[in-house]
C-alpha cells in the first residue's frame, strides 16, 4: 500500500488555498478537513468523520467507498486509490485538536489525532502548512488573545516534538512555483503548473463556503497580502503576547506587528464597506 499524505494546518493558515492548488495536481484524491472527532461534508457541515470521507469522495470523485469507522473507510479508500494509481491526501482538520470549541466540548486533545489513527493502518507522509501567528490571530478575529496564543504555541511545540517538516504560507504566496515543487519533492507528488489554476478547483471545504470568507478567497492569483490594519490597543496586545512571540520564534518568524508591511486605515475601511455591500446584495437576492 502506498503512503497516505496528511497535511496539517491551523485555522486561517492558508490551508484552503493550498488544498485547492494541490487538488489540481495529477492523480490526486484530496480529502478536506477530516479529523478523528468530526469531518466536513461537501456542504461544509460538521458530520461524523467516516461519513465525511464517504460523501467527499463520492460527490467530488465519483468513488463509492464504505465502512463503519474512519479507519475502515480510509483503509478501503486507500486500496481503491492504489488500484487507480491515485495518491490519497488528507487535509487534517487541525482546529479540532488544538482549538477549544463547542464541537470538541471545549476540551481539545492537543495532539495530532489523525496521524495516530491513520498511522495504525498505513504508512504516512506528513507536513505542516504554517503561517505567522500574528496574521492567524488577526484573520480569526478572536477576542481572547491569551487562549489563542496558548493553543497555537502548543500546536507549534507539537510540530517540533514530532519533527514534522513545515512549509510556510508566506513562501508559497511569494514564490508559489518554487514552493509547490518543494512540496512535491517532499511528498513524491507529480508536479504540474496546473496548480496555478486553483480557482477552478471546487472540490474543497473551507472558508470559501462560509458566510465570512477570507480576503484571499476573492483573489484569482496567488499573491501576498499586507497584514491587516488594527488600532494601537490591539497592536499593543499582540506585541505583549509572550506565547505568540515564542510560537513565531520557533517557526522562524519575526515577532512584532510592525515587522510586516500592513494595510492603511483607509484600505481597511474600504474593504469593510465592500464586504458590507456584498452582504446587502446577497440578502436582497434572497428576497427575490
Amino acid at each position: 500500500m502506498s503512503n497516505i499524505i496528511i497535511i496539517l494546518n491551523f485555522s486561517r493558515s492558508g490551508g484552503t488555498l493550498l488544498s485547492r492548488a494541490i487538488g489540481m495536481l495529477p492523480n490526486v484524491i484530496l480529502l478536506s478537513e477530516i479529523n478523528t472527532h468530526l469531518g466536513a461534508s461537501t456542504r461544509n457541515k460538521s458530520i461524523s468523520s467516516h461519513n465525511a470521507v464517504i460523501e467527499q469522495v463520492y460527490n467530488w470523485y465519483g468513488i463509492e467507498v464504505s465502512g463503519d469507522s474512519l479507519k475502515e473507510v480510509i483503509l478501503n479508500l486507500s486500496k481503491i486509490c492504489e488500484q487507480k494509481r491515485k495518491q490519497l491526501l488528507i487535509r487534517d482538520w487541525t482546529y479540532m485538536d488544538f482549538r477549544s470549541n463547542i464541537s470538541n466540548n471545549w476540551k481539545p486533545k492537543y495532539k495530532f489525532s489523525l496521524m495516530d489513527e491513520i498511522g495504525e493502518i498505513s504508512s504516512i507522509k506528513t507536513f505542516a502548512f504554517v503561517r505567522n501567528a500574528i496574521d492567524i490571530y488577526l484573520s480569526l478575529g478572536v477576542k481572547n488573545i491569551e487562549t489563542f496564543s496558548y493553543e497555537y504555541l502548543l500546536y507549534v511545540k507539537e510540530l517540533n516534538k514530532a519533527g514534522i517538516k513545515y512549509i510556510k504560507y508566506e513562501d508559497f504566496v511569494i514564490n508559489p512555483i518554487k514552493t509547490m515543487k518543494e512540496i512535491c519533492n517532499l511528498t513524491t507528488l507529480e508536479y504540474s503548473n496546473n496548480f496555478l489554476d486553483f480557482q477552478k478547483n471546487v472540490k474543497i471545504t473551507g472558508d470559501n463556503q462560509l458566510g465570512s470568507a477570507s480576503r484571499g478567497f476573492s483573489l484569482f492569483s496567488i499573491k501576498k497580502l499586507p497584514r491587516k490594519w488594527v488600532n494601537f490597543k490591539k497592536r499593543n496586545l499582540i506585541d505583549k503576547s509572550k506565547d505568540l512571540q515564542e510560537a513565531n520564534r520557533l517557526l522562524g518568524y519575526k515577532v512584532y506587528y510592525k515587522d510586516e508591511a500592513h494595510q492603511s486605515f483607509f484600505i481597511m475601511v474600504f474593504q469593510k464597506a465592500c464586504s458590507l455591500f456584498r452582504k446587502i446584495i446577497k440578502q436582497i437576492k434572497k428576497l427575490f
